[in-house]
């Protein structure tokens, strides 16, 4: 099976919506599926720093879609639902303002 044959696989390969960079040289990669991920571009290496599967305030982040690292190494970012996940875009759209 292709995981990137179509949009209808994205959950599986993920879809990174934002990058940014830190003061060290760091990447910071915020996916709708997977959550943000710190990059390490020297070496290839990896690591998920925040789950979007875990409940922030008692809500799911499930589409998070944009990042911006401040002078401090503070991380800023934004989920536009709640509610409903890349897939159901039109819902998120469509319902009641859940984003963050």
């Amino acid at each position: 099976m292709n995981l990137t044959d179509g949009m209808w696989q994205e959950h599986k390969c993920g879809r990174p919506l934002g990058m940014k960079f830190d003061k060290k040289g760091n990447l910071y990669v915020i996916d709708a599926y997977y959550g943000i991920f710190k990059v390490n571009v020297a070496t290839g290496e990896y690591k998920n720093i925040v789950n979007v599967s875990k409940p922030i305030d008692e809500k799911i982040p499930l589409l998070p879609n944009s990042i911006d690292v401040a002078e401090n190494g503070d991380l800023y970012w934004t989920t536009s639902s709640s509610d409903f996940a890349l897939y159901d875009l039109v819902f998120a759209f469509l319902g009641n303002p859940s984003g963050r």
